[in-house]
């Protein structure tokens, strides 16, 4: 099976690469080859590529520069797993297809029918013409901000049946289910992103709802918002404020810009990606992505350094959830490579099975607890 991953560059979407799926039923460790389409590469970087390897807006991963290369490989490329959602949308996704979610045949019809509108600016072409005819003549009610700051029966009908029907799933990455959700231009009102085109969008947001009927997630959520106004005050690289109403978090997307009337998507690539890590749950040390933005970051020891404040304030603050598919580089439309803003920075530790509270987390390496967490970080910081 082929897909044809597109990439929105100045502008509109463009089929840029070719990727082969030589063992579907083995799910991402099946084998692949990928290869760019030919006259993208020379409309998109044969001149460029003269200076020096292409990875910016216009590539697929920071690993996989814009060039004529043939690459194969015994799994999926990295980058693929960051169009994939997890959580509960594998779970329904396999029930729909009849297949345990453990199965490894369901990572494909993951990506088939969530690949179409991801984060980022990625996307199988594929997915995305699946997921039009799906939605053809159906009409989605429109939204209004007081329907989703009051999660309203209308918001959660749309959210369940629209939402789902357009991309097989609620969520992004991550365990915490998450909605897309755009603001159209043409008449203001709120729908999933898949029914808004591209051109059309004037705000984008991500919606959380809290996962469980737990008062930990509860709590969790609630605190998420004065939470990166906290790393804000600390200098950190905030995107804009979040909004949280009784059981909703408004999340603005920072992938997503208006500039003069025009629609922008701006890269994104998860740290775990960028290592060329093609699995879930691994995790790796902040070494190795200390390693990453010091390659490819614009201002790498000022990105070090927002990179190290962050581990800090995290600990800091009871986050023990600070990973590498936590953490991206982000690519944005206008040029250039840079840490992206900080994301997904929230009280976890109570909710976390482990005694030093850095249960699911990237550790230093020689890290055994929070304290010596804190001391190598501020050794790294002393570097810098």
């Amino acid at each position: 099976m082929d897909f044809t991953v597109q990439t929105h560059v100045d502008g509109e979407w463009r089929d840029a690469a070719d990727v082969e799926f030589l063992e579907s039923s083995r799910g991402i460790a099946g084998a692949t080859s990928t290869s760019y389409d030919t006259d993208y590469w020379a409309e998109m970087a044969s001149v460029d590529a003269l200076q020096g390897n292409v990875v910016d807006r216009r590539a697929l991963s920071l690993r996989y520069p814009v060039d004529l290369s043939f690459r194969q490989s015994d799994r999926w490329p990295a980058w693929l797993l960051d169009l994939m959602p997890q959580g509960a949308a594998r779970a329904r996704i396999a029930r729909e297809e009849g297949l345990r979610s453990d199965d490894p045949a369901v990572e494909l019809q993951l990506l088939r029918r969530a690949g179409g509108a991801p984060i980022g600016n990625l996307r199988s072409r594929e997915a995305f013409e699946a997921e039009q005819e799906r939605i053809a003549g159906l009409e989605c009610p429109p939204l209004t901000d007081e329907d989703i700051f009051n999660r309203t029966d209308l918001f959660l009908d749309v959210v369940d049946r629209f939402a789902h029907l357009a991309s097989g799933s609620r969520g992004v990455q991550g365990e915490w289910p998450k909605t897309l959700m755009t603001r159209s231009g043409r008449d203001g009102f709120w729908y999933p992103d898949p029914f808004v085109k591209t051109e059309d969008g004037i705000e984008h947001v991500i919606i959380k709802p809290p996962k469980s009927s737990g008062d930990n997630d509860r709590l969790i959520l609630e605190a998420e918002a004065p939470y990166l106004e906290l790393a804000r005050s600390f200098g950190l690289d905030c995107a804009a404020a979040l909004r949280y109403e009784p059981g909703v978090l408004i999340m603005p997307r920072f992938d997503r810009e208006i500039a003069d009337g025009t629609v922008l998507l701006h890269g994104q690539e998860s740290l775990t990606s960028a290592l060329g890590v093609a699995e879930f749950g691994m995790t790796r040390a902040h070494e190795d992505y200390l390693e990453i933005i010091d390659l490819y970051s614009d201002d790498p020891a000022g990105d070090r350094l927002e990179y190290l404040m962050r581990d800090v304030l995290n600990m800091a603050a009871g986050n023990p959830d600070n990973h590498g598919r936590n953490t991206a580089m982000q690519r944005p439309a206008q040029g250039g490579i840079r840490l992206a803003p900080l994301f997904d920075f929230r009280p976890c530790a109570f909710r976390m099975q482990a005694s030093d509270g850095r249960a699911d987390g990237a550790a230093w390496r020689g890290e055994i607890s929070v304290r010596t967490g804190l001391r190598c970080a501020i050794l790294w910081l002393v570097k810098v």
